[in-house]
């Protein structure tokens, strides 16, 4: 019984390692602009960055701000204006980051 604990243990070690290597090579997928850092920092606490690395409208931004702050995320004014302006400039359909360009 000790034995299956072990092997169950080191699978789900090496699986958060895998799972954090792919976040880590996400997260570079994003433009690198002012923001970047704020927007990981907030958005990432509670999701992966999946849910914010597919390019919207810029008015659908503050959209999906306000319904995950109704969900529950915590943010000051100035960080929403920062997430906000992230987004808006980054990760809409004509932004010339790496995220746009792979569609």
């Amino acid at each position: 019984m000790k034995t299956i604990g072990k092997f169950a243990a080191l699978g789900l070690g090496a699986l958060g390692v895998m799972v954090s290597a792919a976040a880590a090579s996400d997260m570079s997928d994003l433009p690198d602009a002012p923001g970047k850092d704020v927007t990981l920092a907030v958005c990432t606490q509670c999701h992966g960055i999946d849910l914010f690395a597919q390019p919207r409208p810029a008015e659908e931004w503050s959209q999906v701000i306000t319904f995950m702050i109704g969900n529950g995320m915590s943010v000051s004014d100035e960080e929403y204006g920062t997430i906000l302006d992230y987004l808006t400039t980054n990760m809409v359909p004509d932004a010339q980051g790496p995220v746009a360009a792979a569609e």
